[in-house]
């Protein structure tokens, strides 16, 4: 089976960040999350949400920038564009979006972690995580 037009254009982007960029599949009740992980395993952790219908790929103009800092990581969000995928329990509403964020905040091991958002992410960054470093 040849890829499909998005996978080749997903792994096209992901070409562009930084080499030693890992990526990850974190488990939450609404499946595993893709995060892909950038910066100094001691960094603090910056927590990147795309807009709707993008991955967190699309933050690869950033990544090696804020990788000298933060450790980086930018997400695939639940139910959107990107390697994350939709099984287990149904996400519904904001409350089900909130637990989505907070098992994936525990799943990166970030109790206390800067999250930064564009568009639909930084809708959820704010309003949904109780974390205290919103």
């Amino acid at each position: 089976m040849s890829p499909s037009a998005f996978d080749l254009a997903y792994d096209e982007l992901r070409a562009r960040w930084p080499e030693s960029t890992e990526e990850h599949d974190v488990a939450t009740p609404y499946g595993p999350t893709r995060v892909h992980v950038y910066g100094p395993a001691d960094g603090r952790p910056l927590v990147l949400l795309p807009g709707g219908m993008a991955t967190g790929l699309v933050w690869f103009a950033n990544a090696a920038s804020l990788g000298r800092r933060y450790r980086v990581h930018a997400v695939d969000l639940v139910g959107d564009a990107g390697r994350t995928e939709r099984r287990g329990t149904p996400l519904r509403n904001a409350d089900d979006l909130n637990t989505w964020l907070d098992a994936l905040l525990d799943g990166i091991g970030a109790a206390d972690v800067h999250l930064c958002g564009h568009s639909y992410g930084a809708w959820i960054a704010p309003s949904l995580s109780p974390h205290p470093s919103n």
